[in-house]
């Protein structure tokens, strides 16, 4: 219902600059960048032997990595995109927190793999 909603474009018309929910694009960069790195770093670890995905439900391979941290990314986002229609405000902050989230975890990452 969710995917149909938002492919009927029933969205108002943005301003100029901003997304339909009205709270810009950098949030949602934010996030994207954040969960981008922390997809990238648990790979070059694997692939290297020198670390593991911690999540015990992503499990221990690449073929369960990947799309596992690719699905949480795509269902937060929209679930981002729909709480911004009302609450854009802490839309906002968890778009910017999952973009610190993924940060930190990244660097914890890079640094375990070395």
């Amino acid at each position: 219902a969710l995917v149909a909603k938002m492919q009927a474009g029933d969205d108002p018309p943005a301003e100029e600059g901003k997304t339909p929910s009205g709270m810009g694009p950098w949030p949602y960069v934010a996030s994207v960048g954040g969960d981008t790195a922390d997809l990238v770093t648990p790979i070059r670890g694997v692939k290297g032997g020198r670390a593991r995905e911690a999540n015990p439900m992503a499990g221990t391979s690449l073929n369960t990595i990947i799309p596992f941290k690719v699905a949480g990314s795509v269902g937060l986002h929209l679930i981002l995109r729909q709480l911004a229609k009302t609450h854009p405000k802490v839309a906002r902050v968890i778009g910017y927190a999952n973009g610190v989230k993924g940060g930190v975890v990244a660097a914890h990452n890079a640094r375990v793999s070395r």
